[in-house]
């Protein structure tokens, strides 16, 4: 009977569409309620949304899923989202609602390159607990869009209720999903650049990725430090913004190169009464 129940009442809830999303907070964001909260659609989470924000900028929700990240049996409302109203989902968004019904958000919203939402959220380590794969703009402030791009994977855990970066802790998923390939990659660059310059900027992207990875794992703390003091002289501003912030970071100035960095967590103005 409470299979049926619920249900019909993501059935319903699906119909009422953008008409429930008032309700979501009014809702424990638990199992009992998970049929529901599901079966919400895109219009519905982005009118809860953006009602969240209080006149803030407009957000269009891209993908967005209900997750239990701490595995307490409570659930998250996890989402990417677009500011710029160019569909550049490359923000993302993690809600969560308390038993008093005070819903807060932790928001990546800066120098990130978000992708699959399947891809970001994932348990590395086997204890129940997801983590955050958080794609990367690399190095901070480096460059603008150009020809020379770089994004790592930083690592991001539950620490106290939130998300605080804690890459050098997960070794293993670098050396089994991430510099493989990218080493790979880098070989086969560096052969093809030296036939074509249309390679050379990927080998540069790869190259910060890999050396900044090597750092941030403390496995070669000056990791890229050699290519970065060529690249200052270079006529490519891209380039040369690129290895000035590599010099930063190796000589301990650059703003994010802390091994655990927590972001902000902001409680949104909205309360309910339910418990």
């Amino acid at each position: 009977m409470k299979k049926t129940l619920a249900i019909a009442a993501a059935i319903l809830c699906g119909l009422l569409g953008t008409a429930f999303a008032a309700a979501i907070d009014q809702l424990t964001w638990d199992k009992s309620n998970i049929a529901i909260l599901r079966g919400l659609n895109e219009a519905a989470i982005e009118k809860f949304v953006d009602e969240l924000s209080e006149g803030d900028v407009h957000k269009t929700v891209g993908e967005f899923s209900w997750v239990d990240l701490a595995g307490d049996g409570r659930y998250e409302l996890v989402t990417t989202l677009d500011l710029s109203g160019r569909s550049f989902f490359d923000y993302l968004a993690v809600y969560e609602r308390d038993n008093r019904g005070e819903v807060s958000v932790q928001w990546f919203s800066e120098e990130t390159a978000i992708g699959k939402l399947s891809d970001v959220v994932r348990d590395l380590d086997g204890d129940g607990r997801m983590e955050l794969i958080i794609p990367t703009l690399f190095p901070s402030g480096a460059y603008g869009a150009g020809s020379v791009s770089g994004v790592w994977p930083a690592v991001y855990k539950l620490k106290n209720g939130s998300y605080v970066e804690a890459s050098s802790e997960f070794g293993s998923f670098y050396d089994t999903e991430i510099l493989p390939d990218l080493l790979k990659d880098i070989a086969e660059a560096r052969v093809k650049a030296r036939r074509s310059v249309a390679y050379v900027p990927k080998l540069i992207s790869w190259t910060l990725e890999k050396d900044k990875i090597l750092r941030v794992l403390g496995r070669d703390p000056t990791a890229g430090l050699d290519e970065a003091r060529g690249w200052v002289g270079s006529d490519n501003p891209n380039l040369a913004s690129a290895g000035n912030a590599v010099l930063r970071e190796i000589s301990g100035q650059a703003d994010k190169a802390g091994r655990e960095k927590e972001l902000p967590k902001f409680v949104v103005l909205r309360k309910s009464g339910a418990g």
